[in-house]
Formats: C-alpha cells, structure tokens, sequence
C-alpha cells in the first residue's frame, strides 16, 4: 500500500482556489509544498488520473508523468482509436510507446502442439493491421525537435499460463521490474510454481515441454506483400526502434526491412531476436538477416545493438526429443552475415552484435583501406573465446582487432567476448577520461602475448596519447548459470544488451 509522505495528511483535501484568505488552498502552499504533494499524487497511480481534474496545474503536471512512457496492451485494431483520440492531443509529451500486440489465446488441449498454419495467419494478420494503424496515426506527428522511441512485441495471453509460467512476456512490466533483485522472494518466482499438468511441482520442473509446445513460443509473424489495404505509412518522429527478448515470435527479415523503410529518421536499433531451434532454418534466416542488415539499415542509423538469445536447456530438449529438428550446441555463427556488419560498421557510433556473428570473420571481412571515423562503441562475440581454443587462435584475433582499432579514431571502448553456462571471457579496450587500458576478464587464465599488448599500446597511443594499462581479472565459473551471467560479470559496456532483458535472463534461469 502507498505510504502518505509525513507532511501530507492522510484525511486532508487540498482544494484549488484563488482565494488567499483559506488556509487550505491550494496557492497559499509553499511552492516545495506544492511540489512534494504533486510529485507524490503523480507517483501514485491510484489516484493519478482522477487528480488530474483537480485543477490545470495538476493536470498538466499528472499528464506530463502519465503520458512519457505509453503501455498499449492491443487485442483489437480498434484498441487503437482510443489512443488517437486521448493521445494525439498530448503527443509532444510522448516519448516512448510499447505496443504489445495480443495474439490469439489457446487451451490446454493444444498447448502441446505447434501452432496451427491458420492461427498463424490470423495472428500475423492482426499484427500487420496494428502495426499499420499506429504507424499511420503516428504519420501525422511532428516531432522535430526530439524523437520518439517505439517498441513492438507480441505473444498470446496462454503463453504463460501453460509450459512457460517462469518466462516473461511482453512490456507490461517495465516500471516494477527493475525495482526487484535476482532472489527477491517478494516476487512469485519458480519457487512457488506448482501446475503439475505442465510439470510444475513446487517450484521445479520435473517435465519438460515437448518440442511442439517450445516451437509454439517462437512461431513467426510475417506480413503480407503489401497492397493499396495494407500500405504503411512514412513516420518521421520514431527515431528508434526496439525488440527485445520478451517478444519471442519471430518479426521475420522481409517484414523486419518493410517496417524499417518506414522510419526515414531512425537513428537507433535494439533488436534481440531468438535463436532457432533447427540449424537449417537457421542458416535460412542468417542469409536473409545478411541483407536486411546489409541492404535496408537506414542511412542515418548510428547505434545498432543485435543480441541474439538462446536457452540451454530448450536446446538439450530439441537435441534429445524424436524430431526432425535438429540444432547444435553451440551456435554457429555466419560468415556472410559477420561481413555485412563490418561493412555496416563503418557508418555507425555504435555496434553490438551477440552470438549472431563472429569477431574473427568480423575483421577478415575489413578492408584494409578502411576507417571507422565515427565508431566509438564496438562489442563481438566470438567462439574463439573459449577454453578448449588454442592460445594462437586468441591471440591471432586479438592482433586483428588492434590493427582495425589503428583505424578508429574515436574509439572509447571494444569489447570481445563470449559467455555460457559455466564460462565466460572478454577482452575489453577501454579509453574513458584519460585511463586506457586492456583487461582480459575470464573463467580461465590467459597471458596475453607482447606483440599483442603492442599492437594495443599503439592504439592508446594514437587515439588518446596515453600510457596503456594492462589488467586481468579470474572469475569463478560456478557463478556463471547462463550467458546472462557471464554478461554480467565481464561487466561489459552498456549497450550490449537492454538492462531489463538481461534482468529476465538470469532471473528465468534461477535455480
């Protein structure tokens, strides 16, 4: 229950008034008074809206909270016209809207099975109409002056309510999420689950979820070839564009360029879609992704950050059922597709790739004439990086990596690294407020050659004319549960995930 500020009286109405005589209105408060009673109404959503008809100063401060952040919940296209019509007048307050699209629910008697081809269209269906409503109501709103952020996820109501009741789902739970720790037993967490017809008992899950049930959680949505019905509009106030992990259907490639072409000011990407449960479909996607992010990334673009997200223990089910699916262990990242990011990286601030490539095909595909004018941030995975790796082959990626940072001149920070149950490693260049240094982080021990602190002394040397400090640090692979783990304590630079994303990875692999 929301506590009363001490200087608040819990039974006392304030009325706004004119009036200076009454003791009790509201203009002969204290303006930190008046301050700290708004701020506290603003906070408390109970009472928000209905105190905003108090009076204009409270509704434009109230407004002002409400309407930053905007939550669409949407079974309905139809949903979306209330929106227009209370949004539209207050957009310039706007500066973030999570649209999170409702697809159709199922029961127990098919939560076993992969969706149905004609569920599949439906839901893609409802997707594409929405997704076009609000971009066609968003067409009309100028916002020159700053940008707006959207983000788009989907998944049914029955997805956590059968197999998957200790994943989340969706951006209903941005404000309170982040407030909580990891082991926080205030939250219902895996502990308390006990559903024993999806294998839940008393926290743990004895049965695992069949193949079919998993693929249902990553079906894809995919929007049809586009017709005078279903012709999206141009928006010029999204200046970023966000999927995160939460959203575990699939927006596949071609439906992923169309809804870029829409937005000719997008200047950021976070984009962290799933791994798939079958190498060749796999290998499929990744030469589709080489042309979406070698062909249709916008010209303005500065900050692209991809993680790609996996579970371990869903792919030991795939690896160990009856199917004619097939996955490896280990993903195997793509060369084309390590390539067309190279290219693209030149024209970019920012760059964060995970798992989806590899930082060894990465600089191969560099030529040699290149500069990164513009780069400062530049964060690769590698399964180089692991402990059965021959020392040659690190060392080797790591010269390669400090001869293409000769060529970055406002580089700050480089991070290679690799993560998974039980190991974790990274190698990071930093060069922050006249500290330079290389820090080789890891599960295991590693002395980097001479050649190669070098090579890096060169690039602290150019790019910053600093001594270059060399630092290691040992980490304990019992602590490492999940590559979300390992990203947490490589400590590695903000942008390789949202922090939000990496909260749920360690908390859904919470023993």
């Amino acid at each position: 229950m929301a506590t009363t500020p001490p200087c608040l009286p819990q039974r006392q109405q304030w009325y706004c008034t004119t009036s200076t005589q009454s003791k009790s209105s509201w203009d002969s408060l204290p303006p930190e008074v008046c301050s700290m009673i708004l701020e506290y109404v603003s906070q408390n959503y109970r009472c928000s809206s209905s105190a905003a008809a108090v009076c204009r100063e409270w509704q434009l401060t109230i407004e002002k909270k409400n309407f930053t952040r905007l939550r669409l919940q949407c079974s309905r296209v139809e949903d979306l016209e209330d929106f227009e019509r209370i949004v539209s007048p207050r957009r310039d307050l706007v500066t973030y809207i999570g649209l999170n699209l409702r697809l159709r629910s199922y029961t127990c008697r098919i939560c076993r099975q992969t969706e149905s081809h004609y569920m599949e269209a439906q839901n893609s269906h409802f997707a594409q109409k929405a997704v076009w409503r609000l971009l066609e109501i968003l067409s009309s709103w100028n916002r020159a002056d700053k940008g707006l952020t959207l983000e788009l996820s989907a998944q049914s109501p029955s997805d956590s309510k059968h197999w998957f009741q200790n994943c989340y789902f969706g951006v209903d739970d941005r404000d309170g999420i982040m407030i909580k720790r990891i082991g926080d037993p205030s939250r219902k967490n895996n502990r308390e689950l006990h559903d024993p017809d999806h294998g839940w008992v008393e926290g743990q899950q004895l049965v695992k979820p069949d193949v079919s049930a998993l693929l249902r959680l990553y079906e894809r949505i995919e929007f049809r070839p586009f017709s005078h019905f279903f012709n999206p509009s141009k928006v010029d106030a999204v200046t970023t564009l966000v999927i995160r992990r939460h959203c575990r259907r699939r927006f596949v490639p071609d439906t992923l360029s169309e809804l870029w072409r829409c937005f000719p000011r997008l200047e950021y990407i976070i984009y962290e879609p799933w791994r798939l449960w079958d190498s060749e479909v796999q290998r499929y996607y990744d030469n589709n992704y080489g042309k979406l992010f070698g062909e249709y990334l916008p010209k303005g673009l500065k900050t692209l950050s991809v993680f790609e997200d996996t579970n371990e223990d869903y792919i030991d089910i795939v690896r160990k059922a009856e199917s004619p699916y097939q996955v490896d262990s280990v993903r195997s990242p793509s060369h084309a597709l390590s390539v067309a990011f190279a290219k693209k990286s030149v024209a970019l601030e920012q760059l964060s790739v995970a798992f989806m490539v590899d930082a060894n095909c990465f600089f191969a595909g560099c030529d040699p004439t290149w500069s990164w004018l513009n780069l400062k941030s530049l964060a690769l995975t590698s399964i180089l990086l692991t402990r059965t790796a021959k020392d040659s082959e690190i060392f080797s990626l790591l010269q390669a990596a400090g001869k293409a940072a000769l060529r970055m001149p406002s580089l700050q920070s480089m991070s290679l690294w690799n993560g998974r149950k039980g190991e974790a490693c990274a190698f990071i260049y930093q060069s922050l407020d006249g500290y330079r240094s290389i820090t080789w982080r890891s599960t295991w021990d590693l002395e980097v050659e001479p050649y190669v602190v070098e090579t890096w002394g060169r690039v602290a040397a150019e790019n910053a004319r600093s001594e270059l400090r060399v630092e290691k640090q040992l980490l304990s692979s019992d602590i490492i549960r999940s590559h979300g783990d390992a990203v947490h304590h490589l400590r590695l630079p903000h942008g390789v995930i949202d922090r939000e994303s990496l909260w749920q990875i360690r908390r859904e692999h919470e023993k």
